[in-house]
Parts: C-alpha cells; sequence; structure tokens
C-alpha cells in the first residue's frame, strides 16, 4: 500500500491523528506553546480545522475553517457529480456510515473551541450548502462561532479586498480567542 492509499477512508482517523502528532512534537520541541495553539485549513484543510478540536479537546484554543466540507455524505452525494467523482469518493472516503462517523457535523456536540467560518458563495468545488449546513449545527448546538462569506467569491477568496479582509478577520478572531500574553 502507498502513502496515499494508506488514508483511504481515514478522512477523520488516521490523517487527524497525523495533524494532532505533528501539533504534540512541535509543542514538545519547544517550538510552539501548547497553551496558544490555534488550528486553520482551507478545503480539505477546512474540514480538519473543525474535525481535529472534536477529536482533540483541550488542545486548540480556536479553529479557522475556510471552504471546508463539514458534512462528508452530502459532499459525496452532490447531484453534479460525475460517476468517476463518486467512484472515487466510494473508494476514498468510504460507504455512508464511515463518511456519517467522519464528519464533523455528527460530532458538532464535542467542538470545544470557537470556530471562524469562510466561504464563497459561488465555490464549485465545496458547495455553499456545507457552509451553511455548518453554521446551523453551530447555532444549534449553542457553538462560539463567527463568519466571513462573500457572495461573488468560489473556492478561496481571489479579489484582493477580499483577501484583505478575510486575512482582518481572521488576525481579529486570533487575537479575540487567543491574545498575545
Amino acid at each position: 500500500m502507498n502513502f496515499q492509499e494508506s488514508t483511504y477512508k481515514q478522512w477523520g482517523k488516521g490523517i487527524q491523528e497525523d495533524i494532532a502528532d505533528g501539533a504534540k512534537s512541535v509543542i514538545a520541541q519547544g517550538l510552539a506553546d501548547g497553551s496558544k495553539v490555534c488550528i486553520y485549513g482551507v478545503s480539505f484543510g477546512g474540514y480538519s480545522a473543525m474535525m481535529n478540536p472534536i477529536l482533540n479537546p483541550g488542545m486548540y484554543k480556536c479553529a479557522i475553517a475556510y471552504s471546508g466540507v463539514y458534512d462528508i455524505n452530502a459532499d459525496s452525494n452532490k447531484k453534479d457529480a460525475s460517476k468517476q467523482f463518486r467512484s472515487y469518493w466510494s473508494r476514498t472516503r468510504g460507504d455512508d456510515a464511515t463518511q456519517t462517523e467522519q464528519s464533523p457535523l455528527t460530532h458538532i456536540d464535542k467542538l470545544d473551541v470557537p470556530i471562524l467560518l469562510i466561504h464563497g458563495k459561488s465555490d464549485h468545488n465545496v458547495d455553499f450548502a456545507q457552509f451553511q449546513m455548518a453554521e446551523a449545527a453551530l447555532k444549534k448546538a449553542g457553538k462560539t462561532y463567527e463568519v466571513l462569506v462573500k457572495a461573488d467569491e468560489g473556492h478561496g477568496f481571489y479579489k484582493p479586498q477580499d483577501v484583505e479582509e478575510a486575512f482582518r478577520r481572521m488576525q481579529a478572531f486570533l487575537l479575540k480567542y487567543n491574545p498575545p500574553n
């Protein structure tokens, strides 16, 4: 089995363990203050930014999830997905039960950090519905969260003013929930 195949059906398990192990390693080496760690990611990284704190309670101070997948089943069963994509997702993401178990929205009650969700409404890679489901679940669970949505941006922001706003919002979020000593 090669490295890529070793990640199949491991979105919410082995891959997340690797991410957490990386954070623990830099903390153990004194390269990061363990009481000041936040997680940030885009696309699959956005998924990880929500899932990793769920799997590792108390490890992070906050999370920033940008254009992430939060319900793997909904993403895998997109109506406009080709037969090839569906086959690939089945092989790499697993069956419906595996996808449900490894979806952050299944475990939203375990999220113990404030989270900033960023998404473009014109995202054709990760449907805006993923953001909507995440926001509804966070609200229903009474979680602390903030959002930044741009109507005319896609899978990542490209307009200079939107990129600048996203970075300003991320900075403000980090300073609010993880201020410097």
